[in-house]
């Protein structure tokens, strides 16, 4: 690794540990609301942590302890916004879990976008794990984003390898911090388009593709094909070849509307042969289920 990004990442693992032990805590919001919160005369400037760290609002030094302020800087992540400060990385907290991504608002080509899907992604894996128990020797997260999804299988299955996929460097670069900060030592991140640079079978494979159609085709936003169901279809395809006997796939997508039934009828008959597979609908949002 370049010795400068070392010590990036190590200063951006330092700022965890800062903020934790100041009892920092954000659950991140939609971009719209986010934008409409910091619209509001009163949060023009960021006036605690939560402000910096999860509003992405602009702040003066004064709000920052200088050590925190220092690390920032050695992290590279401190830009200037006009007559203010901004920090370029967003920190939200999940299950007691501390997850470092892309600010607000996502318009970089490789931003690492985490937001209440994610939330809702993570809850859908918890809950399988909880109700089926499964035994996990291999599984990946494809399109790993900030590794959420990864590590939460990583700490139910401390023992298997996992594997967190991306095509987006900084993606894996963010999973691979938040890993090591919050313990977890059996994910791996590797940069790979869907599975098609990692070999061998898994027991549990996890996505949550994007599934909008994005004007200029960010990676973490685009999904392809007519509606935006192209990715989730090509992780579908790809990965029930590559389920172990009794593996499952949990995928967590959707589409612009419940009217585009040609998505979801497209995906049933994907999984139709020979394996079994069901879907869930929470709030618009279809999760699949494919078992081998």
């Amino acid at each position: 690794m370049d010795p400068g990004r070392e010590s990036r990442d190590d200063a951006v693992l330092t700022l965890l540990r800062l903020i934790r032990s100041a009892g920092y805590s954000f659950s991140t919001v939609t971009p719209l609301t986010n934008a409409r919160v910091n619209a509001r005369p009163e949060n023009a400037r960021a006036k605690d942590l939560a402000g910096v760290f999860g509003w992405s609002r602009p702040f003066g030094s004064e709000v920052l302890a200088a050590e925190l302020f220092e690390t920032l800087q050695s992290a590279q992540e401190l830009e200037i916004s006009g007559d203010a400060w901004r920090s370029r990385i967003r920190v939200s907290t999940l299950s007691s879990r501390y997850f470092v991504h892309s600010a607000h608002p996502t318009l970089a080509p490789d931003a690492v976008f985490f937001g209440p899907d994610t939330v809702r992604f993570v809850r859908a894996i918890e809950q399988y794990l909880r109700a089926a128990r499964p035994t996990i020797r291999r599984a990946v997260d494809i399109g790993c984003g900030a590794g959420p999804g990864a590590i939460t299988v990583a700490c139910y299955a401390p023992k298997a390898e996992v594997l967190m996929t991306d095509i987006n460097p900084q993606a894996l670069r963010f999973a691979t911090l938040n890993a090591e900060f919050n313990g977890v030592l059996n994910a791996v991140a590797v940069e790979s388009d869907i599975l098609r640079d990692v070999e061998g079978e898994f027991d549990f494979i996890v996505a949550n593709p994007p599934y909008l159609i994005d004007g200029s085709a960010r990676a973490y936003r685009h999904g392809g094909g007519a509606l935006g169901e192209g990715i989730s279809i090509a992780i579908l395809e790809e990965s029930l070849e590559r389920l172990s006997k009794w593996g499952v796939l949990l995928l967590y997508t959707g589409w612009r509307s419940s009217k585009d039934a040609t998505c979801s009828v497209r995906l049933a008959q994907i999984a139709s042969l020979p394996r079994n597979m069901y879907g869930v609908m929470r709030k618009s949002i279809p999760m699949f289920l494919a078992r081998n």
